[in-house]
């Protein structure tokens, strides 16, 4: 009797570690904008930029939990990556002193941000958990007869002493893509482009 409530006991927790192991992490996303330096004076005086976001990922999930046995639990939002990402990059928008709007119109001043991959892996091994967090995003820029393309990429590894957790997680995308919208946010020559600015050329 003994021997079979042991079994049972054994039996129904490797049912339960095997349940959680295939249920999602929901990752809350929170990307910081930088505030504009002090002595920085803002790129365009209240310009009127139209904003629009394309989510162009095969896969709608961030990546997976591999565990043993190719066992992959996968991450999700908690809310859309779209949405996400609009929100940042608007905020660094407005931070720079232009006005994002909804909606695109053609040959006329706008910005898109294309979200082609976003993948967050971690695999579990005998030995040690490595995390890896890959993003890619797109910007098409426009302004009257003037357009400008940008590719922004950030590739982060880490090698980790235990399996993380959600917050663990949590804490890796968000560097990551804190990481890409920077570069999105440094990027002069998009940020002229958009203002009807040139780049001035130093004189020899």
């Amino acid at each position: 009797m003994n021997r079979f409530l042991h079994f049972l006991i054994m039996l129904t927790a490797a049912v339960l570690l095997a349940a959680c192991a295939s249920l999602p992490q929901r990752l809350v996303l929170q990307p910081t904008v930088p505030p504009p330096e002090a002595d920085a004076a803002p790129v365009a005086a209240r310009q009127e930029v139209p904003l629009r976001i394309v989510d162009s990922r095969l896969d709608s999930t961030l990546g997976c939990f591999e565990h043993g046995k190719g066992e992959c639990q996968p991450f999700l939002a908690t809310r859309e990556l779209d949405i996400v990402v609009r929100e940042a990059v608007a905020a660094g928008m407005r931070s720079k002193g232009f006005i994002p709007l909804a909606g695109v119109q053609e040959n006329r001043r706008s910005l898109t941000v294309e979200i082609q991959h976003f993948n967050h892996h971690v695999s579990s091994g005998l030995v040690k958990v490595s995390a890896r967090t890959n993003i890619a995003l797109k910007t098409m820029a426009v302004n009257g007869g003037r357009s400008l393309t940008g590719y922004y990429t950030v590739d982060k590894q880490e090698v980790l002493v235990v399996r993380p957790g959600i917050r663990q997680n949590q804490k890796l995308v968000n560097e990551a893509l804190d990481a890409v919208l920077e570069k999105i946010f440094q990027d002069r020559k998009l940020w002229q482009l958009l203002a009807g600015q040139t780049e001035k050329t130093p004189m020899q």
